[in-house]
């Protein structure tokens, strides 16, 4: 069964610099080494103007000390960043070929699968259905117990 590679796109949780050396990895990943064979949506050049424009603008709210017109400006240009920056991810998302080693080299990381059961759970047996009031009901149901499924281990051998 193969996996579908995701790309992680949450750049907002990032820091002003932790956002601007993310930009620099994956500006050195797609546009310098060209990990990706197709051609990006936009060229190296837009990148590279947004991490200059976030760069001079948390220069400028550090030199006025502050200050709600300099801070909605360097958000204005951050929120541009992050665009860039999440389109980057999305076209990197579509062209990998499910290959996490290429998701890593453009500069991206690869969110973690989430584990789900390969087993088919019992039904649940609805015990009882009481009408409390005219817009409320309240279903009393058994308690599906959790099986862990039996670990098959290919090659080991017999005891």
């Amino acid at each position: 069964m193969t996996q579908q590679v995701t790309v992680k796109t949450n750049v907002k949780r990032l820091s002003d610099p932790e956002a601007i050396a993310s930009a620099g990895t994956v500006h050195k990943g797609v546009y310098v080494d060209k990990v990706i064979a197709a051609a990006p949506p936009f060229d190296e050049a837009t990148l590279q103007t947004a991490v200059d424009d976030l760069k001079g603008a948390i220069a400028a709210q550090a030199q006025a000390g502050g200050g709600t017109v300099v801070t909605a400006f360097k958000k204005k240009k951050r929120n541009v960043l992050d665009g860039l920056l999440r389109k980057l991810g999305h076209y990197v998302q579509a062209n990998c070929n499910d290959d996490e080693q290429l998701v890593v080299k453009a500069g991206f990381q690869v969110r973690a699968a989430s584990a789900r059961s390969q087993l088919q759970l019992d039904k649940a047996t609805i015990l009882s259905v009481d009408n409390v009031h005219t817009k409320q009901i309240v279903v009393n149901a058994k308690r599906v117990p959790y099986r862990i499924p039996p670990l098959i281990f290919e090659g080991a051998p017999d005891s």
